[in-house]
């Protein structure tokens, strides 16, 4: 039986491992560095590629988007509707009133974005109310969802305008508060804000993905 040897390495071979191991990284890194499809990795694809994907990607995002919203979004109303909403929304250039027989179905087939359907009427006074059918899985019909909602926000100004002329009261008595916010950051601040919420992100990705490629050659 063999005793095993605790006795720590003498200073001159600490000096050759290190020596070894000193030579076998120079080595390694040599030969990465006169690898060009290494560098094209490393430097050139991080450097140049990902900015390029991201202004690419949000140029066709903005392209989407007004492409979106170069035609009328088609919606319908339903129920106990009054004919001079219908004549305010025939009037919008955002709009295009289409007739359907059902409001889910006729958002899941598409035949139109949004349908609102009106509840039986409150009165001169009283409260209506609407439900806005619509696909939340398709940006079409979120978009004539917020479209319809805000000319209804509109109309309901209108009746309210009108009910409080026609108990001449102020403009004012529906509207008991002005609110407003104001920021007090700097516009570098904002654009430090900006950056600071994705950019750290993105270089622990270009760093990852620059030095992957070498750590498996190196392994190899």
């Amino acid at each position: 039986m063999t005793r095993r040897d605790d006795r720590p390495l003498s200073r001159a071979g600490r000096d050759n491992g290190f020596a070894a191991v000193k030579t076998v990284v120079f080595k390694e890194m040599r030969e990465t560095l006169r690898d060009r499809r290494t560098l094209l990795i490393m430097i050139v694809v991080p450097v140049l590629l990902y900015p390029m994907i991201m202004i690419l990607s949000q140029q066709l995002s903005l392209f989407g988007r007004r492409q979106l919203e170069s035609a009328p979004a088609r919606v319908a109303v339903m129920g106990d509707v009054s004919d001079s909403l219908i004549a305010f929304l025939q009037v919008s250039d955002e709009l295009t009133l289409v007739p359907v027989g059902d409001a889910e179905t006729a958002v899941r087939a598409r035949a139109a974005t949004a349908v609102a359907v009106f509840g039986r009427s409150g009165g001169p006074e009283g409260t209506q109310e609407v439900t806005v059918f619509f696909d939340g899985a398709d940006d079409q019909s979120q978009r004539g969802r917020g479209l319809l909602v805000r000319a209804l926000s509109r109309w309901g100004d209108s009746l309210l305008a009108r009910r409080i002329e026609g108990r001449r009261l102020p403009g004012t008595f529906a509207q008991p508060l002005e609110l407003d916010t104001e920021s007090v950051a700097l516009p570098e601040e904002l654009g430090g804000y900006a950056l600071g919420r994705f950019l750290p992100m993105i270089l622990i990705i270009i760093t990852l993905l620059g030095v992957f490629y070498p750590a498996i050659d190196l392994a190899a």
